[in-house]
């Protein structure tokens, strides 16, 4: 039974009930109308008449998604996925702080999101909505709260970096690969990590990945059979499609790897330090080298060619559009970079074949051109 009163700071509504052998109240203050409290109050009674706890609710909502993510979620999948729901818990205990259960509406939601799309791309705000609207869907499915307020939520945020902007053309490669070469020494290993990506278009657990026995310097091949978990486990797994390759390099690749490759057995001799993986890519105590010192080294790079800075990733995508861009058959392509198929690599690099169209279309109509030209 509800009742009603109108006090300074808005209405209130009180929800007599039975609890067992007691009788209780439960209140709310502060709604701007009556009807206001009318539907607060007819939330509760109607969690009351299903049998739930109806100070669920009342829990902060930090709290209440910190002990949702720690049952449902942390420990349950790989290691990256236990970092983006912690990422998510930092925002929800930032822009929730003083919010309980209950407090969150859809506009509340809605607010939260545009905030953090302010300064964010829309798919990383979109990854955040993915890792903290389930816990609210939860909320309202278990009764919680009356209302799926995850529901309808739009998505804003900047576009992000364009697939275009994520690769180098020709020239600009040409300027980066001189700026790489300058100067290098066989302990740069860095150096020769993003050179050998740049010139095998492989992804960088893959070149992480490759052992002694990965490089064929008779044949001038590189064997892709597996990856390193840089997030996660920080070992070999299986390579992305779970299929293994075997790539050609340029010669004068592989005649730089052999001279790097060399350097790196005598000096695992000389420290007397075991290579248990028997990676060729290690940095200091034989440890895997880390993809953020990659990354710096290709930065500095890419400042000094005076080309747009680009990711390992960048590289894979680089290599890929200067083959297409010169014409090489998609099919290959597709199978060099390992991907499940060629309508992989069509949808990843539509912008390159866009333009290798074009190109094409301008070369028809010049030879075209020339044909009705003479006929005149």
């Amino acid at each position: 039974m509800a009742s009603y009163n109108k006090l300074s700071t808005g209405w209130q509504f009180r929800v007599s009930f039975k609890d067992g052998s007691k009788y209780k109240t439960k209140s709310g203050n502060g709604y701007p109308t009556k009807k206001d409290a009318q539907a607060a109050a007819a939330e509760v009674e109607q969690r009351l008449h299903k049998g739930l706890d109806i100070k669920a609710g009342d829990v902060p909502f930090p709290e209440y998604y910190k002990q949702w993510a720690e049952v449902y979620k942390l420990g349950k999948f790989s290691f990256e996925t236990d970092r983006n729901y912690q990422t998510a818990m930092r925002l929800v205990d930032k822009h929730f702080a003083g919010y309980r259960l209950k407090d969150i509406s859809k506009r509340v939601y809605q607010t939260f999101i545009n905030t953090y799309a302010e300064t964010h791309s829309k798919a990383t705000v979109r990854k955040i909505h993915n890792k903290v609207a389930p816990c609210l869907r939860e909320a309202f499915r278990s009764g919680d709260i009356a209302r799926d307020v995850a529901y309808g939520i739009l998505i804003t945020g900047s576009e992000g970096k364009k697939e275009a902007d994520k690769y180098l053309n020709q020239d600009q490669t040409e300027r980066l690969l001189d700026a790489l070469m300058d100067g290098i020494q066989p302990t740069d290993t860095a150096k020769h990590v993003c050179i050998l990506q740049l010139a095998t278009g492989a992804r960088i657990g893959e070149i992480m990945a490759l052992t002694f026995d990965s490089l064929d310097f008779k044949q001038n091949m590189m064997i892709i059979n597996k990856s390193w978990d840089y997030k996660d486990s920080f070992g070999f797994k299986s390579t992305k499609n779970k299929e293994n390759r075997t790539i050609s390099v340029n010669d004068n690749t592989m005649a730089l790897m052999k001279t790097f490759v060399d350097q790196v057995k005598r000096n695992t001799l000389k420290n007397g330090v075991k290579n248990r993986h028997h990676l060729i890519f290690v940095g200091e105590g034989v440890n895997p080298l880390t993809v953020e010192t990659v990354n710096k080294c290709l930065k500095g790079a890419c400042i000094k060619a005076g080309v747009p800075a680009i990711t390992s990733h960048g590289l894979r995508h680089t290599h890929a559009s200067v083959l297409l861009h010169n014409n090489l058959d998609m099919h290959y392509v597709s199978e060099r970079l390992g991907h499940k198929s060629q309508f992989t690599t069509a949808s990843i690099y539509a912008h390159v074949i866009k333009e290798a169209r074009e190109k094409g279309d301008q070369q028809a109509a010049a030879i075209t051109n020339a044909l009705f030209a003479r006929a005149k």
